[in-house]
């Protein structure tokens, strides 16, 4: 299309030159080979040369000009014909082709312009997401930052700037390291950064951030790579979450969880903690104790896996969805004081006391756990059993003996002495004499009166035990208590200390009476017989002083005098001021 053009163009010039040079040519004649030369130059296709031109006398220049201008004027008016036909083809040509050309190029600027149309939506809509991404990532509720391959802040959100203590203008471009100081140390962000570039996610990273004003800063951190158009990594993502207060929490319930263990480590009676689902959480040693069970073996359990065989106070079986603890799960009720009889992995039933109490998320809250707190009372039960036995039999005698008012009242009055008395000898029992003798003493030093103490042991008692066996000793303490009750007077007071030791309080008697006493009860004790072998004693005699003295110090100086009668040969007595008695020297009988 172009070169047609210049083809036109040329043809319009070289029409233009003819005419000039035709004039030029009538003006000048003698200047004709000169035009002819030009003519020819100007590739004009004319059909003669310099050959061609006949001689010409320059003597007379009108006749050289009148002979040469028709053949010249011919000659171009053809040449022109010719060009001007082929001027006005071209030109039509031209002119189609140019309109051709226009239409293709209104096409083309139509579907540019729409091209561009939609280049600018697609610039705004860029821009407008371009802007809501900028939005959303300084909006983010957690602290997110992107980095480059070569470590370097490129973004960088206000939370950033509020969890990890750094603003954009000093994070910016900087390394990461150098930016954020991880208590671990700034291989730990190398580490990340690494598998991250390798095309990995690496989440929930726990780190101790140190902030530039001291505090430390826990975060969960996560890293995801950023991939670029050819789904080449190309920088990463970073994501923390300020879990500081949640760490304290956590440490907090930590301590709390550690203090809550101690305590129940420390309960002497167990404790069991069910889940919602009737899951046992956790249960103390000493629970695990009582069910004769394993802590381990217990945890995670389920109260309906096990086969319970439990039953209540009237020997009826109880179900698991009774038990005091579901019942605090399903209902919300504070069971107090519930009685159930548990087999034991032994054998053996225990009867265990139960307190069992809901556990809510707050006040009226969901029902989340329920705590029950057991403890044997078997020996408790048993014990009430023989009182409850006791009452009933003696409910029976007040039936049977209600119109006797006296017998009902020697009924208790017996019923009393059984807590006073010992059991095998009848005498009183320890408790008893202690109380006996505080009031003694204490009257005693109120009236300024005397009061003895005989502390008694059975010499070789045990030897006399492992020999002929117990029921023969237990026959050797009931006679020499019956020995020692001959022996005293009607208001002293015979109690039996405790294994094979006796004592005796001597109301108004001083040294010399009691050792009269003390003698007497030797006597008698060697003049009996025995069936198996003889048996003596070892007394240790102690006396109230003017002074004020109390119980404990009377009994503390006869058990002196008693060790120095042992250590005399025993059989013999021994008092406490100046530990020099009178050994009574009797002959042992033979059995």
């Amino acid at each position: 299309m172009d070169s047609q053009v210049r083809n036109v163009r040329k043809r319009e010039i070289v029409a233009h030159s003819v005419f000039v040079y035709t004039f030029l040519g009538a003006v000048f004649g003698a200047c004709c080979p000169l035009l002819a030369w030009v003519v020819d130059i100007a590739n004009l296709g004319l059909p003669f040369t310099f050959d061609s031109i006949q001689f010409i006398h320059f003597k007379n220049p009108s006749h050289f000009i009148a002979d040469l201008a028709p053949g010249i004027m011919a000659l171009v008016f053809a040449k022109l014909g010719s060009s001007q036909r082929d001027l006005v083809r071209d030109r039509a040509l031209l002119q189609s082709r140019v309109d051709e050309r226009t239409h293709e190029l209104q096409v083309s600027n139509e579907a540019l312009n729409e091209r561009t149309s939609d280049l600018e939506n697609t610039s705004e809509l860029y821009r407008l997401a371009a802007k809501r991404f900028e939005d959303l990532f300084e909006g983010l509720p957690v602290a997110c930052f992107t980095v480059d391959r070569s470590g370097c802040v490129y973004e960088w959100n206000r939370k950033c700037a509020e969890v990890l203590g750094k603003s954009t203008l000093e994070a910016y471009l900087q390394p990461v390291d150098s930016v954020v100081e991880l208590e671990s140390g700034a291989d730990r962000w190398r580490e990340m950064f690494d598998q991250a570039f390798e095309g990995h996610e690496v989440n929930d990273r726990e780190f101790v951030v140190l902030l530039e004003d001291g505090t430390r800063r826990f975060t969960l951190t996560s890293v995801i790579p950023i991939t670029g158009p050819e789904d080449d990594v190309c920088g990463a993502v970073c994501a923390s979450i300020d879990i500081t207060e949640r760490k304290s929490v956590e440490i907090d319930l930590a301590l709390s969880e550690g203090r809550f263990r101690t305590a129940m480590n420390a309960l002497f009676e167990g404790v069991m903690v069910v889940d919602s689902e009737g899951r046992i959480q956790t249960c103390n040693p000493c629970g695990a104790k009582l069910l004769q069970l394993e802590v381990s073996d217990i945890g995670g359990t389920s109260l309906y896996a096990h086969p319970w065989d439990v039953t209540d106070w009237d020997g009826n079986p109880v179900s698991v969805n009774e038990f005091p603890v579901i019942r605090s799960l399903r209902k919300g009720e504070v069971v107090k004081d519930a009685v159930l009889s548990v087999p034991l992995r032994s054998g053996d039933r225990r009867w265990l006391s139960l307190n069992s109490s809901p556990l809510t998320v707050a006040d009226g809250g969901e029902i989340v756990a329920a705590v029950v707190s057991f403890s044997d009372i078997t020996e408790s039960i048993e014990a009430d059993n023989r009182i409850r036995s006791q009452m009933q039999h003696i409910e029976s005698m007040n039936r049977l003996l209600k119109d006797n008012q006296v017998q009902l009242q020697q009924a208790n009055a017996r019923l009393k002495a059984l807590a006073k008395t010992d059991g095998l000898t009848g005498l009183m029992n320890h408790r008893a004499f202690q109380n006996r003798l505080a009031r003694e003493v204490e009257r005693c030093n109120a009236e300024g009166q005397k009061l003895s103490l005989l502390m008694i042991d059975v010499d070789d008692f045990k030897r006399y035990n492992d020999t002929f066996g117990h029921p023969a000793g237990d026959e050797v303490l009931s006679r020499v208590s019956r020995v020692l009750e001959s022996c005293a007077g009607p208001t002293d007071c015979v109690a039996r200390y405790g294994g094979e030791e006796f004592a005796l309080v001597l109301l108004g008697a001083d040294e010399r009476r009691a050792g009269e006493v003390a003698e007497r009860i030797l006597e008698a004790l060697n003049d009996a017989k025995w069936p198996k072998a003889n048996v003596t004693l070892s007394i240790g005699i102690s006396t109230t002083s003017p002074r004020q003295v109390e119980g404990k110090a009377l009994i503390e100086e006869a058990d002196n005098a008693l060790y120095a009668a042992k250590s005399k040969g025993k059989n013999c007595f021994v008092h406490s001021a100046g530990l020099n008695g009178i050994r009574v020297d009797r002959r042992r009988k033979a059995a």
